[in-house]
């Protein structure tokens, strides 16, 4: 039986002792796209993310800098 040619086929065996495993998977082009697509977008989606969640704490590492640095000075002077 032949497929369209806009389907693509996979399959994996992996065989180590007595245990034995096969997969397989079928997508299309318009598959792999729409695929390609979501991991982009939920990479590109993870940065701000990241620099909102960790904003706060950026924000008291800044402020605990800020004052070792005048607790500094005041010792020198």
């Amino acid at each position: 039986m032949s497929e369209p040619a806009d389907v693509h086929t996979a399959s994996f065996e992996f065989e180590a002792g007595p245990i034995r495993t096969s997969a397989s998977a079928r997508i299309s082009t318009q598959g792999i796209l729409a695929a390609g697509a979501a991991v982009g977008i939920i990479l590109l989606a993870v940065a701000p993310v990241v620099w909102a969640a960790s904003s706060p704490a950026r924000k008291r590492a800044a402020l605990g800098r800020a004052v070792e640095r005048v607790g500094q000075k005041r010792l020198a002077e």
